[in-house]
């Protein structure tokens, strides 16, 4: 039947997509942690959002509440920037800048300080800020305090906090981290969009490496209706059922390489996979006396490098929408099924 055999190509070529996706995605994240993108971005917004105070800035991942997250491989906390952390919660921000500000002085401590009598006394002072951060805090101390910051920027957004506080210091930490969790959003749409740009750059190395063509994968899926039958009906299983709630929730490990091991066919991996793309295209296209099949060939790789970089969760979406569309059908035969019994 026409229908279900297109059912059914559209079903395999989704899980070709997701599970090259999840690759890509995979090796990104890698990417990612060696290069320590999300805690550079993650200090870059904050230093943004603090009207580019740096000794502000500085003083806020020192807080304990942030350092105590800043930890090298061994587990022990390190302040050094190359272990930034990557996620910072909006209480715990908004609780550290407010003592940070509280203890913000003027003027630096005397230059003959030793190391350990500056240790000792920011360790009293955050002691004195957090005994001082509960419902009797000192609204004004604190306009005070945010009258010597350096930044106008930065003082203006304080004040606007202070004043919709009202005096009251729980609403202070709730404007905090409404204020904290809008520059956030922003911070994940810049991490995103450098991220996409990795994804895609990925996805072409990826796909010319392993020769992934569309056209001809989608050709052989098609035309061979033994395979076809075998890897959807494999594809069909692997899948959870019910669906997930969420459009966006990405399969569990398991379920991944379940979908994984379902496209895993002998007959199937060599038109999967034709090797690197330049090299297959020249050959073919010198064999048969011109560019036509180069040009298709280069096209079956765009479209998949196209494909790869809407990301895993689109195509497990995808997937879930072809699978309940192949149920909604007539029920697929196998080879254990017994034919119905009766008139």
């Amino acid at each position: 039947m026409l229908v279900s055999r297109v059912i059914d190509t559209g079903l395999i070529l989704t899980a070709i997509y997701f599970g090259l996706s999840v690759a890509v995605s995979n090796i990104n994240e890698q990417i990612a942690a060696l290069l320590r993108w999300r805690g550079a971005k993650l200090y870059s917004g904050i230093l943004n959002l603090l009207g580019g105070s740096l000794n502000l800035t500085e003083a806020l991942f020192h807080h304990p509440l942030i350092a105590s997250a800043q930890c090298d491989p061994d587990g022990q906390v390190n302040p050094n920037e190359n272990y930034r952390p990557s996620y910072i919660g909006a209480r715990d921000f908004s609780l550290a800048l407010w003592q940070s500000v509280a203890s913000a002085a003027p003027a630096q401590g005397a230059a003959g300080a030793n190391a350990a009598g500056q240790a000792e006394g920011q360790a009293v002072s955050y002691a004195l800020s957090a005994a001082a951060a509960g419902p009797s805090l000192a609204i004004d101390a604190l306009q005070n305090q945010v009258a010597i910051l350096p930044s106008p920027h930065l003082r203006a957004s304080l004040y606007a906090m202070l004043s919709q506080a009202g005096g009251d210091y729980q609403r202070l930490l709730q404007a905090t981290d409404a204020w904290f969790n809008r520059q956030m959003d922003r911070v994940s749409g810049w991490y995103r969009r450098k991220s996409q740009f990795a994804v895609i750059f990925i996805s072409v190395l990826l796909v010319a490496l392993l020769g992934v063509d569309t056209i001809r994968i989608t050709t052989r899926i098609y035309a061979d209706d033994g395979l076809r039958t075998a890897v959807a009906n494999r594809l069909a299983a692997a899948l959870p059922s019910p669906p997930p709630n969420s459009a966006s929730e990405m399969p569990s490990g398991p379920v991944q390489q379940s979908i994984l091991t379902a496209l895993d066919d002998t007959s199937f991996v060599g038109a999967f996979t034709s090797g690197p793309v330049f090299l297959d295209a020249t050959i073919s296209s010198v064999k048969v006396g011109n560019g036509w099949p180069f040009a298709m060939h280069l096209l079956g790789v765009l479209i998949t490098i196209i494909a790869l970089s809407l990301g895993a969760p689109f195509w497990f979406d995808a997937l879930q929408f072809f699978a309940n569309s192949r149920l909604a059908g007539p029920k697929p035969t196998s080879g254990t099924s017994t034919p119905p019994q009766g008139p």
